[in-house]
């Protein structure tokens, strides 16, 4: 979530927006890179990028993964602070 997320995101066509956002987190918290991410969603060269989430290209996808995986971090650090009490 959080409003960054969603105006990325938003950008994205509505049927394939919950599958690309399920990759991320999925990704994210299964430990895979962010090019492993990136060929999840947009698919592999060997099959000619037919087997991916989405048609975009791949500098817009890269850097969605990149925001939404800095933004969801960024908000981590953040709650922590605020459990400590900073």
């Amino acid at each position: 979530g959080g409003a960054l997320v969603d105006d990325l995101l938003s950008r994205i066509a509505e049927s394939a927006r919950q599958k690309v956002e399920y990759a991320i987190r999925d990704g994210i918290n299964s430990g895979k890179t962010n090019q492993e991410i990136v060929q999840r969603i947009r698919g592999t060269k060997r099959l000619n990028y037919e087997d991916g989430i989405l048609n975009g290209t791949k500098t817009d996808i890269e850097r969605t993964v990149r925001t939404v995986r800095s933004h969801v971090a960024n908000q981590a650090y953040l709650n922590s602070f605020n459990q400590i009490g900073f």
